[in-house]
């Protein structure tokens, strides 16, 4: 995964998967929110 920008609760990546030989990539703005700890995944779009 690569991320190109994380600004507050907001993170813009690029995540990688392989399968069957073929190379898929997804692009992605995502919100998180801050639960004790942890990061939990809000949205994306």
């Amino acid at each position: 995964m690569t991320v190109h920008r994380a600004e507050g609760d907001e993170v813009s990546f690029t995540a990688v998967l392989r399968l069957g030989g073929r190379t898929h990539r997804l692009r992605e703005r995502s919100t998180f929110e801050r639960l004790g700890d942890r990061w939990v995944y809000v949205s994306g779009e």
